[in-house]
Order: C-alpha cells, then structure tokens, then sequence
C-alpha cells in the first residue's frame, strides 16, 4: 500500500459556500471570508501549512461573524486538513467534531470523509472503516463524493490485507467516478485496482492497470501520482525477480520526485535503486 499522503485530497469546500451560487450581493465580510480562503488555498498547495492555517483561522472568524454557519463547517474542515497534514491531530478532530455538530449533510459527508483519514493515520482501521461507511451513508449514491469514499474503502481493505475487497471497492470507485467524468478519481481507482492485483502475486494485470494510471497521471500533470505508478511497477517487477528491468522506473521516478521538489519521494527511490542494486548484484 503507498504511503498516505493522500494528495489526492482536495480542499473543495474553499469556494463551496462562498462562490458556489449566484449572488446579488457579497457583503464585505463574505468578501474578506474569499479572500483569506483564496490565500489559505495558495498556501496549502505550496505546503506552507501554517500560513494556510492562519488564513483559514482568519476566514473561520469572519464566518462566525456573520453567523454564517455553513462556511463556518467549511472552514472548520479546512483547518482540519491543514492540522493533518502538520500532524496535529487531536486539533484536526476538535475541529471535525464541531463541524459534525454545525454542518449540513453535504459538509458532514466531507468531515466524516476526513475523519476516517485520520483514523487511517493512527492505523485504526476499524475506526477508519466506521467512519467511511458513515461518509458513505451521508453521501449516499449519486453525491460527487461517493467515487472517492469508494477508493478509500479499497485503501482501507487493501491496508487489512484483503486484496478481494480492495478491487471490488475500488471498482465501485471507478464506476462512480466515469459517471462524473472524474478523471483524477478515475485514475485513483485505477491504481488501488493495480495494487489489489499486486497483493495477490497477479502481475501482468498489476502491470497493466498500472500502465492505465500511469498514462491517466500523466494526462492530468500530477507528479507525486506519476510517481507513485512508476514505484508501482518497479515495485511489481522487483517482486517477479527482475530487478535488471525494476531499476529503469525506479530511475524515472527518482527523476519525477527530484524534478518536482518532493525530497521524501526521491529519498524514497533512492532507496529502492540499491535495493535494486543489491538484488542484482550491481553497485
């Protein structure tokens, strides 16, 4: 299973309340509300987590402000991402829990959704299971969010060792997200599938759903992902014993993690580069 980075979670509750529906007017104080979320957003992208959180903090009091209790769940389960990601998550919890309390079921679909990611963090994956069929039942089946609750689940089985699971919830994921034309979703679905066939020693349709994501990432620009399947099939190949051939992905993508700033996914291809190496007997 890959690392959690989970960088396929957006913040896409930053605009919901605030430019989702048209407006005749935008009192000054939605206005500022935007403005930090905007900035909140540029911030988070740049991994810049404690600016993201201070303006996700300034939107929050605008929001109260006004009593403005849909962007105050918004911005609750906004900071909640950043805290996760600054590993702070007792803070991310609180900051679920009272959106839980506020939000309506579009919301709530979002925190009950982050909320089984953070139990994935803390490895429990029964609170993390429980929390995704919560997501699940919130969302219910034609909601945009279902594709992904649906991915998460795989996640969650492949992380119990239950490839069987895994591809079937992940091919649920990947219906939902074709019918919504999700193609970021699409590709994930792909990928959990390619790793389900993985875990069960089932290489050459590993090899070829991974082919699948790979071509999809690229499409789409997303360099941890591009990453993430090359790993996948050199991963995949050094499992059938040709680490001659493994070596050739892991190369391209120690070439993605560098190229793109990521020194924890380079570090990361690094070390399967010797282990490669090893394998083979070449230094």
């Amino acid at each position: 299973m890959n690392k959690l980075h989970f960088t396929f979670y957006c913040l896409i509750l930053t605009f919901f309340y605030g430019c989702a529906a048209p407006s005749p007017f935008l009192s000054n104080t939605h206005l500022t509300a935007i403005e930090f979320n905007r900035k909140a957003e540029t911030a988070f992208n740049k991994e810049e987590y404690e600016k993201a959180l201070q303006f996700y903090s300034e939107a929050l009091k605008a929001g109260r402000s006004i009593d403005d209790t849909d962007g105050t769940a918004a911005n609750l389960i906004n900071k909640a991402a950043v805290y996760r990601k600054l590993n702070k998550r007792s803070d991310a919890h609180a900051c679920l829990d009272e959106a839980l309390c506020l939000s309506p079921s579009t919301t709530k679909t979002e925190a009950a959704y982050l909320k089984a990611l953070l139990r994935m963090d803390e490895a429990d994956l029964q609170g993390a299971a429980q929390w995704s069929d919560k997501a699940s039942v919130l969302c219910e089946e034609k909601c945009p969010a279902m594709g992904r609750i649906y991915n998460l689940k795989a996640r969650i089985a492949l992380s119990k060792g239950e490839p069987e699971s895994a591809a079937a919830f992940a091919s649920r994921g990947l219906e939902c997200a074709s019918a919504r034309e999700n193609r970021e979703e699409e590709a994930n679905a792909l990928r959990l599938m390619a790793e389900a066939r993985l875990l069960r020693n089932d290489f050459p349709e590993a090899l070829k759903l991974y082919e699948k994501t790979l071509a999809a990432d690229k499409i789409l620009g997303l360099s941890r992902k591009v990453f993430t399947d090359l790993m996948g099939i050199g991963t995949l190949l050094l499992k059938q014993q040709r680490p001659d051939e493994a070596v050739k992905f892991f190369e391209r993508a120690l070439s993605v993690g560098k190229e793109s700033g990521d020194k924890r996914s380079a570090q990361e291809a690094s070390e399967m580069l010797e282990k490669c190496r090893n394998s083979s007997g070449k230094k």
